[in-house]
């Protein structure tokens, strides 16, 4: 696997020829997250989400997955990078509290090769889920927050590739919303209040 935690070599000038940016910042970049030798990067797993270094890895174009759960995203540009990027398969990341998502879920809506979508923290509401339901890639997917209701389980049952739904304990969604979708999407499998539901048990 390529993974751009992984320290390698890299031929530091023809990448930042490439990218247009200093050797010296490429240099302070691989310290931090490391380059794959050939300069691509195909995962991003930090431990200090830096916007810099995210964008520089973004302009590859080569991003698949990225994983922040040891810092927060404080930065809304990161996701709208992420987003942006063709190849991204996978986000997995925590959000600092007051950083608001539901532009972030609508422009996620639209990458064609996003699978899994976990944001921990932020503020999201049924807005952010409604524009999500466009997706026609998602397979897992967490929610949380009292702003995600009952009022977005039509728009949850609308993502056909979803398959794995995480329903984090201080999600608006009741009970009832639950087994609508149960109801209505018996291939989905929902994590709610720790316990794994299906529409066959």
């Amino acid at each position: 696997m390529k993974n751009a935690g992984i320290r390698t070599e890299l031929d530091y000038s023809g990448v930042s020829q490439k990218l247009g940016i200093p050797e010296s910042f490429l240099e302070s970049f691989d310290t931090k997250v490391g380059w794959p030798y050939w300069g691509e990067v195909e995962w991003i797993l930090l431990g200090d989400v830096d916007f810099d270094a995210v964008s520089a890895a973004c302009r590859l174009g080569t991003v698949k997955r990225f994983s922040s759960y040891e810092a927060c995203v404080d930065d809304e540009r990161i996701f709208i990078l992420l987003s942006d990027n063709p190849c991204i398969k996978q986000v997995t990341a925590c959000a600092s509290s007051d950083l608001p998502l539901d532009s972030s879920l609508s422009r996620f809506s639209n990458c064609r090769n996003l699978a899994w979508l976990s944001i921990i923290g932020g503020r999201m509401s049924d807005t952010g889920v409604l524009a999500l339901s466009k997706s026609q890639s998602i397979m897992r997917l967490s929610l949380h927050g009292k702003s995600v209701t009952d009022a977005s389980v039509p728009s949850i049952c609308r993502m056909k590739s979803l398959r794995t739904l995480e329903l984090m304990d201080n999600i608006g969604i009741t009970e009832e919303g639950v087994s609508r979708i149960l109801l209505e999407r018996s291939d989905i499998l929902i994590v709610y209040q720790g316990k794994w539901l299906s529409g066959t048990n």
